[in-house]
């Protein structure tokens, strides 16, 4: 019955249903600093309304902001490509005549490829943007219920917040009492996982954001600080953030014109971080938290990448590491209870 009834839930929500569990994973990373200015004497839903409008708000406004300058940038860059893909031809040619290497390719060849590309570059991005909005300007009740889940997810986290102890005592009230322990024990193992990693990852992001916008902005990268935000905000999805970075990186470098020497700076700025995320950022903010090795967090995301597409991505490590958590749990019950028998 309790199963049923949450199914039936989870599908009257809908499209509601994302926002709802956005405001669950802030809700998860803000507790802590709600709890601190309990300390302080502030009331919770007074606390709970002081994180909306320093962290709700700022997000919404940033995003009105961000898309419409990464547009002009994108068209900016593809604009440049051409004639900077020949300036780099023109470098690689100098070089192989200076060492004395023959390159058995033709240029108009490139060239071409390369505008043909660009255009159809443009053309789809311009068609996306384009069949959206005849769908939105024809769809009025899509663009409501869209305005309405982006405001639904700062309303959602209030009420979850606010009333935490409810929710907490009506989960407790669907557990069988034969089974009241263990499925209390493993939803409290459960939730310290989520909230390590959760807060963990956006550690992570955050310090390699800082990490390739600097390290760009020092070599001279154009759109540098942009696509350090990029790859560092993209990073939670694992390998996903380095090799969307490293792509656009590269791509800008190389339509920037300054040669070899110039692409190669930018890929060691790349390597680096990846580096510095590989075997100290994440093992020491995330890795240690969620209790999954090396491996293991490899053959999860496998596993649930498969099963699940992109949305499997974004879960797999939490989920993974809940499930390892769970059987390991089940383990020692059973263990204990042979020992008593």
């Amino acid at each position: 019955m309790p199963l049923g009834l949450l199914a039936t839930v989870l599908y009257g929500l809908g499209s509601s249903l994302v926002p709802l569990l956005l405001a669950g994973i802030a809700a998860l990373l803000c507790d802590p600093y709600i709890q601190w200015l309990k300390t302080k004497g502030i009331r919770k839903p007074y606390s709970t309304l002081l994180i909306i409008i320093g962290v709700f708000f700022p997000i919404i406004i940033l995003n009105i902001i961000f898309w419409p300058i990464m547009l002009r940038e994108v068209a900016e860059f593809l604009s440049v490509l051409p004639e900077n893909m020949t300036k780099l031809l023109d470098q690689i040619e100098a070089w192989a005549v200076k060492v004395g290497v023959s390159l058995d390719y033709d240029r108009r060849d490139v060239l071409e490829l390369v505008e043909v590309h660009v255009s159809k570059l443009s053309v789809s991005i311009l068609k996306t943007i384009t069949a959206g909005l005849k769908q939105s300007a024809g769809n009025l009740t899509q663009i409501l219920l869209s305005v309405l889940n982006v405001f639904l997810i700062p309303i959602f986290f209030f009420y979850l917040v606010s009333e935490k102890n409810y929710w907490f005592a009506l989960i407790k009230a669907l557990i069988p009492r034969e089974h009241y322990a263990y499925v209390l024990d493993t939803l409290k193992t459960s939730n310290v996982i989520l909230k390590s990693y959760l807060q963990g990852q956006v550690l992570v992001c955050s310090i390699l954001a800082l990490i390739y916008s600097i390290g760009l902005l020092a070599v001279g990268l154009k759109f540098g600080i942009l696509i350090g935000i990029i790859t560092g905000s993209l990073t939670f999805i694992p390998y996903v953030g380095f090799s969307v970075g490293l792509a656009l990186g590269l791509l800008v470098a190389l339509s920037m014109g300054d040669g070899v020497s110039f692409i190669a700076l930018v890929f060691v700025v790349f390597m680096f971080g990846q580096l510095l995320e590989t075997f100290v950022i994440t093992p020491k903010f995330v890795g240690k938290n969620v209790g999954l090795t090396a491996l293991e967090s490899i053959l999860v995301l496998i596993i649930f990448g498969n099963l699940f597409g992109f949305v499997g991505m974004l879960v797999a490590i939490p989920t993974g590491a809940i499930i390892k958590s769970t059987l390991t749990n089940f383990q020692m019950n059973n263990l204990d209870r042979s020992r008593a028998l």
